[in-house]
């Protein structure tokens, strides 16, 4: 039972780090929309 709690743990915080990444992506997402900067060159 303690191996499966250590291992939960583990898995959490990979789940974490993961939503904190995508988290950053979609706000960096939202401000690139506001402020009109889609990172491509004109045509």
């Amino acid at each position: 039972l303690c191996g499966c709690g250590h291992n939960i743990r583990k898995i959490l915080a990979h789940l974490r780090r993961l939503l904190a990444a995508v988290v950053t992506f979609v706000l960096a997402m939202i401000r690139q929309e506001r402020t009109g900067h889609y990172g491509l060159a004109p045509a």
